[in-house]
């Protein structure tokens, strides 16, 4: 490992060791986004439903100084018809999110930090979920060519 790769990774680490998650729940079982210091939580906006921020819990549940009750998870994002999915679109089931699986932003954004490689949990499993996500906008999107 180079002196600059050490440098960033320690830069990092000291930014998630900084990050408060426990700040953004507000004391309720969610998480929150869109806080700013000109004008708070005007937008009160939870972070909630299959989208690209499963990573964001995946960090706050696992700080080592401030994080979040993996509840949270269960009670704020795993919830609401836009999260479990579980209808068959053309043979290819898709286990989270939106009636047509959503922008593939969705399932793809988190894992460019996160491996979804044998990640599971008693909703998706997160390889396949992936996968089912992409053959799925593959199929719409042949189905619509001339």
């Amino acid at each position: 490992m180079t002196t600059g790769e050490v440098r960033l990774r320690q830069r990092v680490d000291a930014l998630l060791l900084q990050a408060e998650w426990n700040w953004f729940t507000r004391g309720a079982r969610q998480l929150m986004w869109h806080w700013s210091p000109n004008f708070g939580w005007a937008m009160d906006s939870p972070i909630r439903g299959w989208n690209e921020c499963l990573l964001t819990f995946v960090l706050a549940a696992g700080s080592a100084r401030h994080p979040i009750d993996p509840g949270i998870y269960h009670e704020g994002f795993a919830v609401g018809p836009s999260f479990r999915n579980g209808r068959d679109h053309d043979g290819i089931v898709l286990p989270l999110g939106m009636n047509s699986g959503g922008p593939l932003f969705f399932s793809h954004y988190s894992f460019c930090g996160l491996d979804p490689r044998g990640l599971s949990d008693r909703y998706a499993d997160y390889w396949q979920q992936n996968v089912s996500h992409t053959a799925d906008q593959l199929s719409a999107l042949r189905s619509q060519s001339p």
